[in-house]
This record gives C-alpha cells, sequence and structure tokens, in this order.
C-alpha cells in the first residue's frame, strides 16, 4: 500500500532493508514516530496495528483519511477545482498576459499595477472555481494581484540579466506560475491563521495536505511564531492536479487500514507506556535524527529526547523493536553494539547505505550513513 502524503525522511526507499528483516512473529505492530507511514502501510491488514506521532497536523490528517469527514473531502475537491480553474484561465487569457508583459517590458513607464490589479478585479469570478466556498476570499484576491504583479516584475529582472526569453510559452509559465503561488501563499494564510479565519479541525488536515504537496522541496519549516513559512514549489508543480490523490485517499482498503488501527497524537514514552508491550508485538522506530537541535513539524527532539528513547529501548521494551537513525557519535554511545537489553537480546547493529545493508561490526567504513539497530538478529 502506497503511503498517503510527501514526508520529509520517509523511507520507501529503504524498505528494500526493512521489510525483510521483520520479525517472523509479530502479535501488535507499533510505530511511535509514524511520520509518512512507509513501515506501516505495508503491515499486514491483518496484524493489529498502533500508529503514533507528535506532530498534531499529521494526526489529525490520517484520522481524517480514517472518518473520511466531509469538511475535509469537500476542501480538497474545491482546492483542487481551483488549480484546474487557474490552468483553464490562464490558457483562456494567454494572449491578452503576454502583450501586458511585452509592453511592461518595453517600457518601464508602463502602468503595470494598476493593469494588473484592474485585470484581477475584473477578471476573479473566472479566475475561481465554481462553487468556491473557502476559496473565494478578498485575501485571495489580494494575493492574486501581489503575487502576478511581482512576477512580472521577476521576469523582466532575469531578462535584463540573462537576455530575452526566446518562447512566448516561457514568459507564460512564468506568469502562470504567481497565479499558483498566490493560491498557495492565500492557502497558506488559512493553514497558519486557521482559528482567525473560523477554518474547521476537518479543513485543516485538507490545506496540511495540499501545502505538503505543494511547498518547495517537501520540506516543513516554521519561523520564531510557529508559522509555516515555505515558499510554492514553484513552475514544475503548476499543472500538478490531486485527483488521483484524492480518490486513492478515499480508496476503501486504505480506510479500512486506517480504521483498523489505533491513532494517537502523544510522547513517544506516553504512547508506548500507555500499549504495554509484550514479548511478541514489534516496535518499529524512524525518530527524527540527532543533531544538535532537531525540529520536525513545529515541535522539538532534542539530545535528551534521543536518550531517553534509547533508555526505553535497551532498559524496559519487552518487544522485538528495529530502530532506523542516522549514524553519530552520538547515537553510537547511546546503542553499544552486543549489550544484552532487557528482553534479554543483544543489540544488533547494521549499516546501510543506497546500495546495500552490512553488519556494522564487520564493516570496514565506519562512516555509513544510516544505521539499522535490532534486538534481535537479521539474516544477513
Amino acid at each position: 500500500m502506497n503511503t498517503l502524503l510527501k514526508y520529509p525522511g520517509g523511507k520507501n526507499k529503504e524498505l528494500k532493508y526493512i521489510l525483510p528483516n521483520l520479525p517472523m512473529i509479530i502479535n501488535r505492530f507499533f510505530e511511535p514516530f509514524v511520520g509518512g507511514g512507509a513501515v506501516y502501510f505495508n503491515m499486514d491488514s491483518s496484524i493489529d496495528k498502533y500508529i503514533n506521532d507528535k506532530s498534531h497536523e499529521l494526526i489529525n490528517f490520517y484520522q481524517n483519511v480514517s472518518d473520511q469527514n466531509n469538511d475535509f473531502l469537500s476542501l480538497l475537491k474545491e482546492i483542487d477545482d481551483n488549480l484546474i480553474s487557474i490552468q483553464s484561465f490562464v490558457e483562456n487569457q494567454k494572449k491578452y498576459l503576454i502583450h501586458v508583459y511585452t509592453n511592461f517590458s518595453l517600457d518601464d513607464k508602463t502602468p503595470l499595477s494598476e493593469i494588473i490589479v484592474q485585470f484581477i478585479d475584473d477578471n476573479y469570478k473566472s479566475i475561481i472555481s465554481k462553487n468556491s466556498t473557502v476559496v473565494d476570499n478578498e485575501n485571495y484576491k489580494k494575493f492574486l494581484k501581489k503575487n502576478v504583479l511581482d512576477k512580472y516584475k521577476r521576469i523582466k529582472n532575469l531578462e535584463i540579466k540573462h537576455g530575452k526569453l526566446e518562447k512566448d510559452e516561457d514568459v507564460i509559465n512564468n506568469i502562470e506560475t504567481g497565479f499558483y503561488a498566490a493560491l498557495y501563499t492565500f492557502l497558506r494564510e488559512l493553514f497558519n491563521d486557521y482559528i482567525e479565519h473560523n477554518i474547521t479541525k476537518a479543513q485543516h488536515a485538507a490545506l496540511y495536505f495540499y501545502i505538503r504537496e505543494y511547498c518547495y522541496s517537501s520540506m516543513f519549516r516554521y519561523n520564531k511564531y510557529g508559522k509555516f513559512n515555505v515558499p510554492y514549489g514553484g513552475m514544475s508543480y503548476n499543472h500538478k492536479f490531486m485527483t488521483k490523490k484524492i480518490e486513492y485517499l478515499k480508496n476503501e482498503k486504505v480506510v479500512s487500514f486506517l480504521k483498523n488501527t489505533k491513532i494517537e497524537n502523544m510522547d513517544f514514552y506516553d504512547f508506548l507506556e500507555k500499549h504495554q508491550l509484550q514479548s511478541d508485538d514489534f516496535l518499529f522506530l524512524d525518530p527524527p535524527y540527532d543533531s544538535e537541535f532537531s525540529t520536525y513539524a513545529n515541535n522539538t527532539f532534542e539530545l535528551d529526547d534521543q536518550t531517553r528513547l534509547a533508555n526505553y529501548l535497551i532498559k524496559e521494551c519487552p518487544a522485538n523493536f528495529m530502530l532506523v537513525i542516522k549514524n553519530t557519535d552520538y547515537i553510537q554511545k547511546l546503542y553499544p553494539e552486543g549489550i544484552v537489553t532487557s528482553s534479554g537480546k543483544q543489540l544488533n547493529i547494521s549499516a546501510f547505505d543506497k546500495n546495500y545493508l552490512v553488519s556494522f561490526r564487520n564493516r570496514n567504513d565506519k562512516k555509513a550513513e544510516h544505521l539499522l539497530i535490532t534486538n534481535y538478529e537479521l539474516g544477513l
């Protein structure tokens, strides 16, 4: 089963190392840092599954997919309809939009700001899709005026620096990006200021999914005020629509899979303590990577948290576990290979990169990028 959304640090590419090395017997499956859920979505549907993440936005998304909430699905469709509407509108207005740019590029005295403002005011109802409710907003109109105007100015500056764009298609593609960036920036504002804009939890989950799909380089970064501030992904995203992905979010197997999963939103230790793992359970862990300070989804995961996690796995965990983590000096100190864990089994460490998985003990190059740590032996 495919994952539902883009997620930084997702483990889709590492599944070839992870899945063949899972324990033969799994009574219950636990994942306290589920993220994009690459491993979770590949578990057998007959196994009892428990997932958790500290990110309330992520868990809210999974819960709304499970519930098939109408507000959630309706806003996703409205956003997708507006993405398609932009493409149609720009195509229909292509000649005029290029004409405006040609005049502006040849004459600095062209009243560009007034032209763009009037154009957006006159055509706003044609830009948005029919039956728009959330998107039909004066703030969106303001973002359209600003982003499209900025894009015209940026094209001209780029031509001054690098030479004239050879094709009209290059010009219109850049202008079109301004329209898509305006929609993105407006929806990002709704996501950040959801209380002020009376956005429901279900609608917030839809905005979260859209932003995950369309933000630059799939980054998720917040400013010091806790506002998500990654810009629009750029021109390559312009004709990327959500229609097929929305259908997948409504897929019966996906919905059933989530409905038969216990979904939590708490600290990893509280999650594991709550469910009292047993020896025949399996715990998969893909925590935020060790760094001096790690932030994920506006939550912090610091070195003390890495230590808490290691102490639980080595001193308290009765179940089989697999930990995938970046190889750092700090992590190597937390997980000494061969130490006997609370389950009575030794700690085993393997290293992997893009091409292969090998026992860390027998590896000449100790600078492997990732480690796979278990309290059971792998069949390498």
